[in-house]
């Protein structure tokens, strides 16, 4: 392992690396970005002090021209990213963490991650060789400075180096509806932070499901949030209040759910739970599972867009925060004033969570019909080589579909209909969808507008 990783480190370009590189696949390599304890980047609130974060992109590396492309792959991201990390040795913040392995990125793959069956006919027919990735980053502190600058040069290096989208370039990565982001936060708090996490994201599911891609909201068991996980495993949950269905799901997981749902062989391979205690080697932060559990946020799309995960990132430590710093009674009377509004939309989430207005102007704009129709159309543009247009064509548009604000809501509305949030009554949910319906209508309308221009 380390004698590899000395050589790629030496290499300038990815495809003269394909000369020294091994001929068997490596699942993961820690890069040279590492967290050497430095005095430079000290945490400036102490409230903050203890709150830490990272995540894990996944993508898909296509190449055109390297038959044993598949079990170098990781290994060319790797050689690419180690040339970037010694510029960032020596910057991280001081953070005690236990195990080594939270102080790196790491490159590995997930068998999840994959072409779908079209995509996979379109790449055979250009001999593409699709290769699933996964990055995960190192362990980051809440007021960690250059962690943007950080995070920023390893999506440029891998944009820059394998999807330069020009005609005899042999690299392009795909972000197809297979990838997610996910987030992991780490409070070094005990269960009352992540409790209250729970029920603020149980709570306002229905509002969060409006900046998600259509695919991420299903009743998928990777992705799961909790009104999902307790659908499936209650025969009845009967109709309630939001705060009757954050006991329920509070009491499912006290009896053992996870017991319980390991124990079944439907579930015990394909669990998500975002909000229970993980074992220690999931733990971002590095700590006992006795001390720091870490709340994962699952649901967001694949994407190499940093604004996209800084922006997503923002959201899941504002909903951690507010939980460290609000009593139980204030949450409670929170979601009881507002989770039932058929009006209450994201952007009216994040200013009662405290965000800055930078975060709900960017969600504003992004949940904007014209908004979704200009970067699918630079997204097509984009791509230059007229061989693999097609393919990109297609990932793309269904990207677009998925985040069209106007299938977004009304996959809301489905939802609502067929009662898979779990927690409304028939007058609320009713009342809901007339509204869902109207913005709906809405939304076309400046949709039909956008693309007749």
């Amino acid at each position: 392992m380390a004698s590899h990783q000395k050589l790629l480190t030496g290499s300038k370009h990815p495809q003269r690396a394909l000369e020294v590189l091994p001929v068997e696949p490596t699942e993961w390599f820690q890069l040279s970005v590492q967290s050497a304890r430095s005095e430079h980047a000290q945490t400036t609130d102490p409230d903050d002090r203890e709150l830490t974060f990272g995540f894990e992109i996944e993508f898909l590396l296509a190449d055109i021209r390297y038959r044993n492309f598949d079990t170098l792959s990781q290994s060319l991201v790797t050689s690419v990213l180690c040339e970037i990390g010694e510029g960032w040795a020596n910057k991280c913040a001081n953070i005690e963490v236990q195990e080594a392995d939270s102080t790196f990125w790491k490159i590995g793959h997930d068998n999840s991650v994959e072409l779908t069956l079209t995509e996979e006919e379109m790449a055979a027919e250009l001999g593409l060789i699709a290769k699933n990735c996964e990055i995960s980053s190192r362990c980051f502190g809440y007021n960690e400075k250059g962690v943007k600058e950080e995070i920023t040069a390893v999506l440029d290096a891998l944009r820059q180096n394998f999807d330069q989208k020009t005609p005899g370039h042999p690299f392009r990565i795909i972000v197809n509806e297979t990838c997610g982001v996910h987030v992991h936060i780490g409070t070094g708090k005990h269960e009352p932070t992540f409790d209250k996490s729970r029920f603020s994201l149980t709570a306002f599911e229905r509002t969060i499901d409006e900046v998600h891609a259509t695919n991420r909201t299903l009743q998928n068991n990777f992705l799961e949030p909790p009104s999902h996980r307790a659908l499936n495993l209650c025969s009845d949950t009967g109709k309630k209040h939001p705060l009757e269905w954050v006991a329920l799901i509070d009491g499912l997981d006290r009896q053992g759910l996870v017991e319980w749902a390991h124990s079944c062989s439907a579930f015990s391979d394909k669990l998500a739970y975002m909000f229970h205690v993980v074992a220690d080697e999931e733990q971002c932060n590095g700590s006992g599972l006795e001390y720091k559990p870490t709340v994962e946020f699952r649901q967001h799309r694949g994407t190499m867009d940093p604004d996209e995960i800084f922006s997503w990132i923002d959201f899941c430590i504002l909903l951690v925060k507010f939980a460290e710093n609000t009593t139980p009674e204030e949450v409670n009377r929170l979601i009881h004033d507002h989770s039932l509004q058929p009006t209450f939309c994201f952007s009216d989430l994040l200013s009662m969570l405290g965000a800055e207005d930078r975060l709900i102007a960017y969600y504003r704009e992004k949940c904007r019909p014209k908004t979704v129709v200009r970067e699918r159309d630079n997204a097509l543009s984009a791509e230059t080589d007229f061989d693999k247009r097609d393919l990109i064509k297609l990932v793309e548009k269904k990207r677009f579909d998925q985040k069209n604000p106007v299938h977004v809501y009304e996959r809301i509305v489905d939802k609502l209909r067929r009662n898979m949030y779990g927690h409304l009554s028939d007058p609320l949910r009713n009342a809901l969808v007339e509204s869902l319906q109207l913005a709906i209508l809405a939304k076309r309308l400046v949709q039909y507008r956008t693309l007749v221009r």
